[in-house]
């Protein structure tokens, strides 16, 4: 039996005929793909036991061709592509949710708080499950860890240090040696400043900051 080879140009798991108009409220770039994102992100969190530390961040997809979602990211390992918000296990990255970035959102919404969305998205099936959640400090803010806290979801995160919200202390000046640290607390968010190579800001509504610890950390040499 002959059997022919064929070339698949386009994938589409939709129908095109009920396709939104480009430019409506309900226009959505992955249209085409959704049902298979969405079966895709139900299935990775069905098929799972949910650790209880959990982190988000950003991935890329390699991708040369033309489209409208491509990025360009100078500082990642793969510069050109998609870029996807990502759900993981901190010790094994397993994904159990990501969302595909598409360009600016829609219906009014300003790229201000882009983070804090993103992070209260993808922690939605998280709520009063006892999870940490750790991201760093484009997505952090002391609003987005009350928030998360409020729906039973532990969190730490770096910050920036000129980021609304934050104490006195983290704009200031302050001398300190390597290894040295101090800390406010407000409502149920703790705010750490501490001195590595650098002034490192963090925040935390998982640990108290008041209580220190010593770790072994490799050098460049992997000693």
């Amino acid at each position: 039996m002959a059997v022919r080879a064929c070339r698949v140009r386009s994938l589409h798991v939709n129908d095109n005929a009920k396709m939104p108009a480009h430019g409506g409220d309900k226009y959505d770039k992955l249209y085409k793909l959704r049902p298979m994102i969405d079966m895709l992100n139900t299935h990775f969190q069905a098929e799972c036991i949910p650790s209880s530390s959990q982190s988000i961040d950003e991935a890329m997809i390699l991708f040369k061709g033309r489209s409208s979602m491509k990025q360009y990211m100078p500082l990642k390992p793969i510069k050109r592509g998609y870029k996807v918000w990502v759900r993981s296990d901190s010790t094994t990255g397993y994904v159990y949710m990501f969302e595909v970035y598409t360009g600016k959102e829609q219906k009014g919404l300003t790229e201000v708080g882009l983070g804090g969305r993103v992070v209260r998205r993808l922690c939605q099936p998280l709520a009063k499950m006892n999870v940490h959640v750790t991201f760093d400090n484009f997505f952090a803010s002391h609003t987005l860890l009350e928030q998360l806290f409020a729906c039973g979801i532990f969190a730490t995160c770096t910050v920036r240090s000129n980021r609304k919200d934050l104490p006195v202390l983290a704009r200031q000046n302050t001398e300190m040696n390597r290894g040295e640290f101090k800390w406010r607390t407000k409502d149920h968010t703790t705010y750490v400043k501490w001195k590595d190579t650098k002034m490192v800001h963090v925040l935390t509504t998982a640990f108290d900051g008041t209580k220190s610890s010593e770790i072994s950390r490799k050098h460049k040499n992997g000693v």
